[in-house]
């Protein structure tokens, strides 16, 4: 730590030797700095702040129905884009600074010139503008502000109706080439199914694939060939079943005399049969009147019928060949009835062959249509896919079409609210005034960086100098310079008369630099007097 200080004493030392360069060099740097800084003409600022409304009652209202336009960035596109080379063109025509430019390199350089020093910034959110600008003329500054006010709106509207209509047109065109397409989509379509309706009515046509289709109808073949199967199956079983049953059974009854129709008695032998006829008769005219001739209920009654008379027939030839007819009816006799297992077991196969006549129709046309199904399925896998594909680019272009229309709509609605909705108001929140007191240039700043500046120079001079000088300041520079040891060292003993100049150079090198920064005070109080009180 001692080190470092004995070295920045030396440093001190030094610089204090050389501390004429720093006075010189900090009087010849500012006083021509404050008199060019002094020299700058008066710069004014007009400002103006603008507030852009994006709140509209009727957004709420119309959320879903119109488009909506995203205002916050369509604010934001011109603001970014006011200080283009159209709008600065209209800027200085509605300024007449065009009177002034004679070349187009003179136009250039007021291009640039006039987007430097115009400023535009938001604050205090996203919907509060400022715009400035600076010049040396009081009146231009604010003409120039009231012209930039008048290009923002005017461009924001504009601009948002001519997007609009461009969109609308847009809209027009392309509905038009969708609707050309969509009927030709539609024909093609219309003529593939025509072409190919002999497929599609089996296959794609009915909700499935042709190959869906064709194994239905391989299942419900296999079904009917199972139930004819099992139905064949049934009716050999009853038939054998047939075979073991009697037809009729004898028990023994009273004798009893039973009166036919024309007064005729019967022997009860031919009585219960007489009755059934006479039952079997009524079930057959009831079935008649229901029925056609060919049902197969009439065709069973009919059969039973026939079998009652046949039984009747038998009973009376045997009865007459024994005698029956003149025995004593007192005494018991052997009655035969039709046995009822019999009668049901043949009503079922009557039954079962009617089913096995209409499973085998049934299966015969199954067998065709199979058959039909094999023929076409060579090419109903292309049809299919073709189908698929036709109607596939028939729903895009149905759905854009659709969706194009739903646009247009909403298009025209959002320009009549464009039109007449005032969806964007421009609020002018601070009018450009006529500035009176100059805004510039920042004279005190620039005059105390050319005092730092001065002062920073001469010491930085003074130190060169310093390390230029020859002069040892110190022993230890001494013994490091020579290399031999220093036994020691004399003191200077100053005269009174030498102590005086001593201090009267201090004075004087102090003098000088409270001058300097007593000038500078001097004129900063001016200025700051001036600014505060203009």
């Amino acid at each position: 730590m001692s080190e470092i200080y004995q070295q920045l004493l030396v440093y001190a030392i030094a610089l204090w030797r050389k501390r004429w360069y720093v006075v010189l060099i900090g009087w010849v740097v500012c006083v021509p700095a404050w008199i060019a800084i002094l020299a700058l003409p008066d710069r004014y600022e007009s400002q103006a702040r603008i507030y852009v409304d994006t709140d509209s009652l009727l957004a709420p209202l119309l959320r879903g129905i119109s488009v909506e336009g995203n205002v916050g960035q369509q604010v934001d596109f011109m603001q970014r884009t006011l200080l283009s080379r159209p709008n600065l063109e209209k800027l200085m025509r509605m300024t007449d600074l065009d009177l002034t430019v004679k070349t187009q390199a003179d136009k250039d350089e007021l291009f640039k010139d006039l987007a430097r020093r115009i400023q535009i910034t938001q604050n205090q959110g996203r919907n509060l503008f400022s715009v400035s600008f600076t010049d040396k003329s009081p009146e231009l500054a604010q003409r120039v502000v009231q012209s930039l006010l008048s290009i923002f709106v005017e461009s924001n509207v504009g601009a948002s109706r001519t997007d609009l209509e461009k969109a609308r047109q847009f809209l027009d065109v392309q509905i038009a080439q969708y609707e050309k397409q969509l009927q030709a989509s539609e024909a093609r379509l219309a003529e593939f199914k025509k072409a190919h309706l002999d497929v599609l009515s089996r296959g794609a046509g009915n909700g499935g694939s042709f190959q869906q289709s064709l194994d239905q109808a391989r299942q419900a073949r296999a079904d009917l060939q199972g139930q004819l199967d099992d139905a064949k199956s049934r009716l050999q079983s009853l038939k054998q079943q047939l075979e073991t049953v009697p037809p009729v059974v004898q028990v023994d009854s009273s004798p009893s005399v039973y009166v036919a129709a024309g007064g005729k008695a019967l022997p009860p032998a031919l009585a219960s049969i007489q009755r059934r006829i006479d039952d079997q008769e009524k079930t057959l005219d009831g079935l008649r009147v229901r029925y056609t001739e060919q049902h197969p209920d009439v065709i069973l009654a009919k059969k039973q019928l026939a079998d009652l008379q046949n039984q009747y027939a038998e009973a009376e030839k045997k009865l007459k060949s024994e005698g029956g007819d003149k025995a004593d009816g007192m005494k018991p006799v052997k009655t035969t009835v039709p046995n009822v297992v019999y009668e049901q077991i043949k009503l079922r196969i009557v039954e079962l062959q009617s089913t096995i006549t209409t499973l085998t129709r049934r299966l015969e046309m199954a067998d065709a249509e199979v058959k039909h199904y094999d023929e076409l399925a060579t090419t109903a896998p292309g049809v299919e896919a073709e189908l698929t594909t036709l109607t596939r680019d028939y729903g895009v272009l149905r759905k854009n079409y659709d969706e194009l229309i739903q646009r247009r709509e909403s298009a025209k609605l959002a320009d009549a609210v464009e039109t007449t909705g005032e969806k964007i108001q421009f609020r002018i929140v601070d009018p450009p005034q006529i500035p009176s007191v100059p805004s510039g240039p920042p004279r005190l700043i620039f005059m105390s960086l050319a005092l730092v500046g001065a002062l920073g120079a001469g010491l930085a001079v003074a130190f060169l100098m310093s390390q230029l000088d020859d002069a040892f300041i110190s022993l230890a520079s001494l013994r490091e310079s020579v290399g031999l040891p220093v036994l020691g060292s004399v003191s200077r003993i100053l005269t009174p008369g030498e102590r005086r100049i001593r201090v009267l150079r201090t004075a004087s090198f102090a003098a000088s630099i409270g001058t300097l920064i007593m000038t500078y005070g001097a004129i900063a109080f001016l200025l700051l007097r001036n600014t505060l009180f203009s």
